[in-house]
C-alpha cells in the first residue's frame, strides 16, 4: 500500500522531469499531470513575498546565498 502511495505523489514530479511535452513549459503548478490554475492566496505577489521572507527566517538561509 504505501509504495503505490509514494508512486502516485511522484508522478507528477516524473512527467515534468522526463515529459517531452512540457520541456519548454515554465512557471505553471500542475496537479495530476495537468496544469492547474492558482488560488487567490497563491498568486497574491505580496503573499508570496512575505511566505518567502518567513520561510528564510525560519530556516535561516538565503535564496542569495545559493547563487
Amino acid at each position: 500500500m504505501r509504495s503505490l502511495v509514494t508512486a502516485e505523489g511522484a508522478r507528477t514530479h516524473i512527467y515534468l522531469s522526463s515529459s517531452p511535452e512540457v520541456v519548454q513549459v515554465t512557471g505553471q503548478y500542475f496537479e495530476h499531470c495537468r496544469p492547474k490554475q492558482l488560488g487567490k492566496q497563491a498568486a497574491d505577489a505580496e503573499t508570496r513575498v512575505r511566505l518567502w521572507a518567513l520561510t528564510e527566517s525560519i530556516t535561516g538561509l538565503r535564496f542569495s546565498d545559493a547563487r
